[in-house]
């Protein structure tokens, strides 16, 4: 299978598993606010945001480094390596665990205090049940991801996510609270890690991650410093993309703005999703090319990726920003409307955040973490500052502009790094075309959306603004025949159960392309 097949059948399958979870997570996030109230909403959204918190730090960059280096070695033909990788990770990412566990039991006053209300404690108590699975399910995740099956990285979310769901509604339904969703939560974690070890079999013998390490100490040395520079930039990373400034609205607002924030910021997660399994196929494809000094490759990687992010990014960001207050009245109801503003802040930075991601992982490819760390240290000086001005006075939607400013700027600061250092040109006409296209028809949706009803909005605004949008991509001449080849490459790599209804769109985009002339190029 050449790269744009493996490129388009991980993009596939990082898609639907981006689907699965964060579109689950997002039914579960109606059920759980209408469900709940405002403030336990508040509460379980303070629970989920320290998990995550947690992750991050238990992380140690060892999930990046099994992304990065086995399909390095793999494409090097060492066999022994991989094995080794998953030995390592595994063993620092339980000691990990046992020890942020062990911290969480001691602090869980302090959360409880945090989240308003000292009585909660026993409920961060439970809270650090939770990082040993999770911790096990993420490095399932990213190791599957270094072997390149995406495929079985989906599996592990299928068995979790509906399940999930499905108690998590009768819960609800009964009138259970906060504690027994986060049960739910642990059993489905387990149940995810159950799985992984079963699908990890077809790929290594469990036994050999039990006998002496296949690694150099060479090798040993080069991923555990890189694991040691991811594990900075994901912390930094954190602090920049993720819900860091939750710490800082619970000091200076209420508990129900930490629900209302943490819609704002799920649904702007939501759009962006799309994005990030594009993105997500990238790091192993880069790797292995770079194992095997394919550096021509990687450029065509990295621009076709670009204008494709491109393509996606901008009009689900905008489209968004236009629908944000009737998404937010059908969904959650005119309780929480408060998280209409911040969601539009978030969702701006969210297509600058997915166009970067192309230049994160080419940078990530060619062993360059170094510059990642150096960036986000500065981007967190930047936020933190924003953060400590911004929230006091301006609440969750200070929160919202303190995020936006460093993810917006990541975009520029990336793609100078990667122009320099794989001799490529940022494919403006391009941009400018797709830039034009998007601002057209989200003109159109917002007109729609200030003249209609909430549900009428919605339906007439989404599926004019798709018409309207792919009709100016065409017009405008973004498609080219090197589009139109991938895409025909890419359809034998896809799931069986897809490939007819790929087929179809391709072809009627073939015959749209013939009869406009857009096939020649520009």
């Amino acid at each position: 299978m050449g790269i744009a097949g493996t490129i388009a059948k991980n993009t596939t399958f990082g898609m639907i598993s981006s689907v699965l979870e964060l579109g689950i997570a997002f039914v579960m996030s109606i059920v759980l606010a209408r469900g709940l109230g405002t403030e336990l909403y508040g509460l379980y959204a303070y629970i989920i945001w320290l998990i995550g918190l947690t992750a991050v730090v238990i992380n140690l960059g060892l999930g990046e480094m099994n992304r990065r280096f086995i399909p390095e070695a793999i494409g090097r033909q060492n066999f022994h390596e991989p094995v080794g990788f998953v030995q390592l990770s595994l063993v620092l990412r339980i000691a990990a665990a046992i020890v942020i566990s062990i911290a969480i039991v001691l602090s869980a006053g302090f959360w409880a205090r945090q989240s308003g209300d000292p009585g909660n404690q026993t409920i961060f108590i439970v809270v650090a049940l939770v990082t040993l699975p999770e911790a096990l399910q993420i490095l399932l995740i990213n190791t599957f991801k270094g072997y390149q099956r995406f495929d079985y990285s989906l599996y592990i979310n299928v068995a979790i996510y509906p399940v999930r769901m499905i108690l998590v509604i009768v819960l609800i339904a009964l009138g259970f609270g906060v504690m027994e969703v986060l049960i739910i939560y642990i059993s489905t974690l387990v149940l995810g890690v159950l799985v992984g070890g079963f699908l990890l079999r077809r790929l290594l013998p469990l036994k050999s991650l039990f006998s002496t390490s296949l690694l150099t100490s060479d090798a040993r040395k080069r991923a555990l410093k890189y694991s040691m520079t991811i594990a900075g930039v994901l912390l930094l990373g954190y602090l920049i993309n993720r819900q860091a400034e939750v710490f800082f609205i619970g000091l200076y607002c209420t508990v129900e703005e930490v629900g209302f924030y943490n819609l704002g910021f799920r649904i702007s997660s939501l759009v962006g999703m799309l994005p990030t399994a594009i993105a997500f196929a990238l790091l192993p494809a880069v790797a292995e090319q770079f194992g095997r000094g394919e550096m021509d490759k990687i450029k065509r990687i990295y621009l076709t990726a670009t204008r494709y992010l491109m393509l996606v990014a901008l009009p689900l960001s905008v489209g968004g920003i236009a629908l944000a207050d009737s998404i937010i009245t059908l969904l959650y109801g005119v309780d929480y409307l408060p998280a209409t503003v911040p969601l539009q802040i978030l969702l701006i930075p969210f297509a600058f955040f997915g166009i970067a991601r192309a230049g994160d992982a080419v940078i990530r490819g060619i062993n360059h973490p170094g510059f990642i760390l150096k960036t986000m240290i500065v981007f967190t000086v930047i936020k933190i500052g924003l953060m400590l001005w911004l929230i006091p006075a301006y609440g969750i939607s200070g929160a919202a502009v303190a995020s936006s400013v460093p993810r917006i700027l990541m975009l520029p600061v990336y793609v100078v790094f990667v122009s320099r250092n794989i001799g490529t040109i940022w494919p403006s006409r391009d941009t400018i075309k797709i830039v034009v296209a998007t601002l057209i028809m989200g003109l159109v949706v917002y007109a729609v959306q200030s003249q209609l009803g909430v549900v009428p909005s919605l339906v007439v605004g989404i599926l004019l603004g798709v018409v309207i949008y792919v009709i100016f991509i065409f017009a405008l001449r973004v498609i080219q025949e090197q589009d139109m080849d991938i895409l025909r490459k890419a359809q034998d790599s896809l799931p069986v159960f897809l490939r007819k209804y790929y087929i179809r769109v391709l072809g009627f985009m073939e015959r749209f392309a013939v009869r406009k002339g857009l096939s020649n190029g520009q």
